[in-house]
C-alpha cells in the first residue's frame, strides 16, 4: 500500500492482477480463475457482497505469496461494479481515511488531524482520535460497497458490533468528546446515504436515535483502474425523514427455498408485521412440500410504507423459469439461485435502495 501527499494506491500496480470470480466458499476465500488457473484467494470481507460477487464478475487481485502464516498467495482487494471498481479490503479503509484527512479532503474534518489510531475508550477501540486545539474526536469507520444508482446503504449483514460502536460513542459524546461515524461509500454515484433497515433494523435505530450527537459522515470514494484512489470526494445526504416514514409500513418479504428437485423457489408475502407474515408462509411453505424437509427458506424483507408485493412479484415472474399457484401464494420456479442472477439481485438492491426515494 502506498501513501503519498498526492497518490494512494490500494495496493502497488505491479503486484495487481485480473480475475474472473467462480464461488465463494466461505466468507473470506473466493475461487477465481487467473490466466487460465483457477485459483483460491483471501477475501478480506465478512460482508454478503451479493450485487457485488456474482458469476464472471472481473476482482482485482493482488499477488502476495505463500507464506506459513496464510493458505493462498492472492488477496481480493477490488471487484468491477456497474463498469468501476469497487474496493472490498475493508482492512484499508482505515489507511484510505487517514490519507483523506491527512490532505484536508473530507469536508467537515478539514481542520483536524490524527492523534491516534485504534483508540480506546471503556470497553471499545475506536478507528481514529482526532484532534482541533483542545477539541477530539472518536471516529468510527465503516466500509460501504451496497449502493444502488442514487442511494447507497450499510451494513449488508448485521452488524452487532456496528450497533455496539454507536452506542458507545453516543455515551462518550457527552463526557467531553465530539463523535462520529465515517461510512467510506466505495462509489461516487449516490447521492444519499442511509443506515440498511431492512438489514438490520436494530443498527439502523441506534444511528437514527444517536443522528443529534454524532456526526454521520457518508464520504465517496473512486478509484482508478490501476486502483489508484481518485482526487474528488463528496459527502452524501442523509434523508432521515425518508427513514421516518419508510421503516414502519407495511412491507413485505421475499422468501427462497431450495426445492426437492434440487431447483429454486421464489415467493413474496406482506403484513403489517413483517415477522409474523415470516412465520404465516412459512408454514404455509412447509405445507406445499415444495422445499426440502428440514431446510430453512430465507426471508428478504423489503420495509416500506407502500403497497410493493405486487409489483415485486410481477417483477420475479418475469425472471422465473416457471409459476405456479399454492394456498393462494404464487411460487416462481429458477433452475439455479437467483442470487446468481445479475437481474434478480440489482431488482433486490432498488427495491430496498432507490425506491426509498420515490413517491
Amino acid at each position: 500500500m502506498k501513501k503519498s501527499q498526492n497518490s494512494f494506491f490500494a495496493v502497488k500496480p505491479e503486484h495487481l492482477v485480473s480475475a474472473v470470480f467462480i464461488e465463494r466458499p466461505n466468507r473470506f476465500l473466493v475461487r477465481c480463475c487467473i490466466n487460465g488457473n483457477i485459483e483460491e484467494a483471501f477475501l478480506p470481507n465478512p460482508g454478503r457482497l451479493r450485487e457485488i460477487l456474482l458469476p464472471e464478475t472481473e476482482l482485482f487481485v493482488s499477488v502476495d505469496g505463500r507464506n506459513q502464516k496464510r493458505k493462498t498467495r492472492y488477496t481480493v482487494v477490488a471487484a468491477r461494479r456497474k463498469g468501476k471498481p469497487v474496493l472490498l479490503h475493508t482492512h484499508m479503509s482505515n489507511s484510505v481515511v487517514e490519507n483523506l484527512i491527512l490532505n484536508r479532503r473530507i469536508k467537515g474534518l478539514e481542520d483536524w488531524t490524527v492523534e491516534k489510531r485504534e483508540a480506546t475508550f471503556g470497553n471499545s477501540r475506536f478507528d481514529f482520535l482526532l484532534k482541533n486545539g483542545g477539541r477530539h474526536l472518536l471516529l468510527e469507520v465503516k466500509s460501504c460497497t451496497l449502493f444502488g444508482e442514487r442511494m447507497a446503504m450499510f451494513p449488508d449483514a448485521p452488524s452487532l458490533r456496528g450497533k455496539k460502536h454507536v452506542e458507545e460513542l453516543c455515551g462518550l459524546s457527552g463526557q467531553g468528546y465530539d463523535a462520529a461515524v465515517l461510512f467510506l461509500v466505495q462509489s461516487s454515484a449516490p447521492e444519499y446515504f442511509l443506515p440498511d433497515f431492512h438489514t438490520d433494523p436494530l443498527f439502523a435505530e441506534a444511528l437514527y436515535s444517536s443522528r443529534e450527537r454524532i456526526t454521520v459522515l457518508p464520504v465517496t470514494a473512486e478509484w482508478s483502474e490501476n486502483l489508484e484512489l481518485s482526487s474528488g470526494t463528496g459527502i452524501l445526504e442523509v434523508p432521515w425523514h425518508y427513514y421516518e416514514n419508510r421503516r414502519s409500513g407495511e412491507g413485505c418479504c421475499i422468501i427462497i427455498g431450495i426445492g426437492t428437485d434440487n431447483q429454486t423457489w421464489v415467493t413474496v408475502g406482506c403484513s403489517m408485521n413483517i415477522n409474523a407474515s415470516m412465520k404465516k408462509i412459512a408454514m404455509e411453505i412447509k405445507g406445499a412440500s415444495l422445499f426440502i424437509p428440514g431446510t430453512k427458506p430465507e426471508f428478504i424483507p423489503i420495509r416500506t410504507d407502500r403497497r410493493l408485493k405486487d409489483e415485486i412479484t410481477e417483477n420475479i415472474a418475469l425472471m422465473s423459469k416457471e409459476e405456479i399457484s399454492v394456498e393462494g401464494h404464487r411460487f416462481f420456479l429458477f433452475e439455479k439461485s437467483p442470487w446468481q442472477m445479475a437481474q434478480f439481485v440489482e431488482m433486490i438492491v432498488y427495491f430496498r435502495s432507490d425506491r426509498i426515494l420515490e413517491v
